[in-house]
């Protein structure tokens, strides 16, 4: 940690913690509510007033094909380079989690995904297409895709998702690693790469409650990551991609499946306090303390880990009224445990997803 760096020394429950948002908002984003903070918001449980003050300032632009206009207009799902597909995906993901976050409807179907779509038996070959030199890069194109099943098929209404979705987690029930509980097709060694990709397709497992094949190794192998600072990027303090990636596996895993939960929570332990100095003494969170400034992103990432280490912790005085509905794919804390089947309507209520009533006839 640099030693100049003076953290949030002010964060001493959950009301300063909420505090450190709003300061931030102040500073950065005082006329408009962006869409980063939706999420960061929803988990303060204020997801209410998010929707209310987000909603003027959003509509879901898209082009024909279901492209949403800050995704660019030219792409072809089975052409695509990894850099210029893994900002698409990208900019779909917030795209998609705001229409569920406002309960917005876009007016196009994701047809550019039809390769995928209309053959289900194509999408293994497409996830093995990914690089997996790269395992926690194509774990973002991985989750990225199977959200995008989701959405087309639960959002917008085409059944056809649902045969990719089936297709996509038959594909990693089969290639997972029974050793690391995650998936290295091509045999890097990297375990927190490995770990860091893992819990993005973990998220799908999560969304629809679907059981993870090897839950504790899964954890054995996150503990294993874990640095001296308490945290779990390797010579930074620290990366909130790498934290936000284990504190999700260790804590719905905890409450999923109740593996290991004395080894989860002596983590744990060393997690909250280290967590709270990535915070800015002006407000928000950061990447990687004393190098980045604050943004949504990392403040979404830090007040999360706060509240998933509070609830297992029973530290009272960080517990809030954190809201953990599941309408984003990072936005889960009991590992998907007593959700609704996927094909029950009541599944909808239980994530808080838009229903597809305004989809019909969109199908071509």
């Amino acid at each position: 940690m640099p030693a100049s760096w003076e953290w949030d020394l002010t964060i001493q429950d959950f009301a300063s913690l909420k505090d450190t948002v709003l300061r931030f908002r102040a500073r950065h984003d005082p006329d408009r509510f962006p869409r980063g903070a939706l999420g960061t918001y929803a988990i303060l449980g204020m997801a209410e007033q998010a929707r209310a003050e987000a909603a003027p300032h959003y509509a879901p632009v898209q082009f024909p094909n279901g492209l949403f206009r800050s995704c660019g207009e030219n792409f072809r799902l089975e052409h695509a380079m990894y850099r210029s597909m893994h900002e698409l995906f990208i900019h779909m993901r917030i795209e998609m989690g705001a229409c569920i976050h406002l309960q917005r409807i876009p007016e196009h179907r994701l047809s550019f995904l039809d390769l995928l779509l209309n053959q289900p038996k194509h999408v293994a070959g497409w996830i093995e297409s990914l690089p997996w030199d790269n395992p926690w890069g194509s774990g973002n194109l991985d989750m990225d895709l199977a959200f995008m099943f989701a959405f087309e098929w639960k959002v917008m209404g085409n059944p056809r998702g649902r045969d990719a979705l089936v297709a996509w987690f038959d594909w990693h029930d089969r290639h997972i690693d029974p050793t690391t509980g995650f998936w290295d097709p091509h045999q890097t060694g990297d375990v927190r790469r490995q770990m860091a990709g893992a819990m993005h397709q973990f998220c799908i497992y999560f969304l629809f409650g679907k059981e993870l094949p090897h839950p504790e190794a899964a954890v054995r192998a996150t503990l294993s990551l874990q640095q001296d600072t308490g945290l779990f990027a390797a010579d930074t303090y620290s990366h909130h991609g790498m934290d936000v990636d284990a504190t999700l596996i260790l804590t719905n895993i905890y409450h999923r499946y109740g593996v290991m939960q004395r080894e989860i929570r002596a983590c744990l332990e060393r997690v909250f306090p280290s967590n709270l100095k990535c915070f800015h003494p002006d407000g928000g969170g950061c990447n990687i303390v004393g190098v980045t400034a604050p943004d949504w992103w990392s403040t979404m990432v830090r007040v999360t880990i706060a509240g998933w280490c509070a609830r297992i912790l029973d530290i009272t005085d960080y517990l809030g009224p954190w809201q953990w509905v599941q309408r984003h794919p990072f936005i889960t804390e009991r590992g998907g445990a007593g959700l609704p089947d996927w094909d029950d309507d009541t599944w909808y209520d239980a994530v808080d997803w838009p229903r597809p009533e305004n989809s019909s006839g969109l199908l071509t």
